[in-house]
């Protein structure tokens, strides 16, 4: 595990089970208004939604596997949602609501033509960013980067090789690229349909899901950067 630091006038942690709430409340606010398929069917004005999502990044959570970023008066600047997946375990049954079912039908598509543990078939387990958010009044100050760096060391300090990460952003999609994250599969909204019909149409410049994956043993993602 990584111990609590100071990086860059931001202080780094583990999510703490006391703070799950907020954390909760503040994806709900900062991340799913803005990720473009959650947005481009207003997920977050659905109730049953709204409930399904207190409760999937709530048990997400509690793995004890998250990074939150905090400022000086312990405002969140940002977190990285962490799960740990295992080779050959079932997705989560996302049958709940039809919005929420509509998005994991595309995105469990995509990642399991993406074939993560047989493009990396010597591990079982993986450390996946669900969710990384970093609020608007900290963004290009590097914090991203942070994030995803001490995932990766988090990741290490369990004994794992890889982490897969799902970009719906070209701007997530870009991150991933620069950090040297390998696409393993992706689909383009225009080429998802359904009845003849296109799903999902996220507003410019959003144009497809990306599954990411990379080895993490013998990389960093300490570069120069301000994402």
């Amino acid at each position: 595990m990584i111990s609590p630091k100071e990086i860059n006038n931001f202080h780094i942690k583990i999510v703490p089970c006391n703070e799950i709430p907020k954390i909760v409340d503040y994806l709900l606010k900062f991340y799913f208004t803005d990720e473009p398929l959650s947005k481009c069917l207003n997920l977050t004005k659905s109730p049953e939604a709204v409930k399904f999502l207190k409760e999937f990044c709530t048990e997400a959570l509690k793995e004890n596997v998250s990074v939150l970023a905090t400022d000086k008066t312990g405002k969140i600047a940002g977190v990285s949602c962490n799960v740990i997946l295992r080779k050959n375990i079932k997705h989560f049954n996302f049958n709940i609501d039809p919005k929420i079912e509509k998005i994991a039908t595309f995105v469990l598509k995509t990642i399991d033509e993406a074939k993560v543990f047989e493009k990396y078939d010597d591990v079982n387990e993986a450390l996946y960013i669900a969710f990384m958010s970093v609020h608007p009044g900290f963004r290009n100050q590097g914090l991203a980067k942070i994030l995803l760096e001490q995932s990766r060391l988090l990741a290490l300090s369990l004994g794992l090789k890889v982490m897969r990460m799902d970009c719906c952003s070209l701007y997530t999609a870009k991150a991933a690229q620069r950090f040297g994250w390998e696409c393993l599969n992706e689909i383009k909204y225009v080429d998802y349909t359904i009845d003849g019909k296109q799903v999902f149409k996220p507003e410019e410049p959003h144009k497809e899901l990306g599954i990411y994956g990379i080895r993490i043993e013998n990389t960093s993602f300490n570069l120069k950067s301000s994402i």
